[in-house]
C-alpha cells in the first residue's frame, strides 16, 4: 500500500519509477528477494511487490543501506572520538550503530567502483560477554524479565531497549527523584533516561554503563575486522547523545 501511494504521487509529477532498492530491518535472503522483518510481523517479498505494484524491487539490510552512506561523508559530517592513529587510505573500515537495535558492518574498498562496499552482518545478535558480577547480574535480570533462555545478545544491551533494561536493573539501588515517576509511567523510557542523565543518578549510572558496553563492543569489532581505515559510530542514540 505504501509503495503504491508513492508511485501514484510520482505519476502525478510525471516521474516514472520502474525499480527500487529497499533497506529492510532483518536478515535478507541470498538472492536479495525476501526478508522476514525482525521486530514486526511483516515479510518483504520482491515477487509480491512486483505483483501488487509493478515495481521491480531489490532488498538489502537496513544497516547495510546506512553504511553505503559512509562513501558520501565529508570531514564536516564527522566528529572524531578518541583519535590516535591516522586512518590508512583504502583500508578496511568498520561501522557500528545503535538505535532500535544494533547494526554492524565491515566496509571493503573496491577499486572497480572507487567506493567502499559493505559486507552485511547480523553481528548485533552475537553474545554479550559479561565480565564481572554486576554484569552477570544484569544478564540474569534481563533473562528473567524477558523470559529469555538463550544467551543475551549485544542488541539486548546496546540499543534503546538496552538502556531501559540497564536502568530498570540499577533503579532500585538509588533513591527516587522527581524524574523517577515520569520515567516509570512512560511507554518509551530510553529518551527520558537520556534526557535526565545529567540530573538523575540512576540515569547517569545507566549511561555510564551503557557507554562502557558500547566501547567494549566497538573495540571488539575493530579487532574482528582489523579496521585500519577507522571505526564509524552511526545510529540515533550516538547522534542524540554525542557527548
Amino acid at each position: 500500500e505504501a509503495i503504491n501511494i508513492i508511485l501514484s504521487s510520482c505519476k502525478e509529477r510525471k516521474i516514472k519509477i520502474s525499480s527500487a532498492c529497499f533497506g529492510v530491518a532483518g536478515p535478507v535472503s541470498a538472492n536479495h528477494d525476501f526478508c522476514s522483518l525482525t521486530y514486526v510481523k511483516w515479510k518483504a517479498d520482491t515477487k509480491e511487490i512486483l505483483r501488487k505494484t509493478s515495481l521491480k524491487a531489490f532488498l538489502i539490510n537496513d544497516f547495510e543501506a546506512v553504511v553505503y552512506g559512509i562513501n558520501m561523508l565529508s570531514n564536516r559530517d564527522l566528529m572524531e572520538v578518541g583519535h590516535k592513529r591516522k586512518a590508512l587510505p583504502k583500508a578496511t573500515k568498520a561501522v557500528i550503530g545503535a538505535g532500535t537495535g544494533l547494526g554492524k558492518s565491515i566496509l571493503v574498498y573496491q577499486d572497480y567502483y572507487k567506493a567502499y562496499i559493505p559486507i552485511p552482518s547480523e553481528g548485533g545478535f552475537s553474545d554479550f560477554p559479561a565480565q564481572n558480577e554486576l554484569e552477570l547480574g544484569l544478564v540474569d535480570f534481563i533473562k528473567k524479565k524477558k523470559k529469555i533462555n538463550e544467551p543475551i545478545s549485544w542488541e539486548e544491551i546496546i540499543s534503546g531497549k538496552g538502556i531501559e533494561s540497564i536502568y530498570s536493573f540499577l533503579r532500585p539501588s538509588f533513591n527516587p527523584t522527581k524524574y523517577t515517576s515520569e520515567i516509570s509511567r512512560s511507554m518509551d523510557k530510553a529518551p527520558l533516561i537520556a534526557k535526565y542523565k545529567n540530573r538523575d543518578r540512576a540515569c547517569r549510572e545507566t549511561f555510564r554503563l551503557y557507554v562502557r558496553f558500547y566501547a567494549r563492543c566497538a573495540k571488539n569489532f575493530v579487532l574482528d575486522s582489523l579496521a585500519r581505515g577507522g571505526l564509524y559510530i552511526a545510529g540515533g542514540i550516538a547522534s542524540k547523545n554525542s557527548e
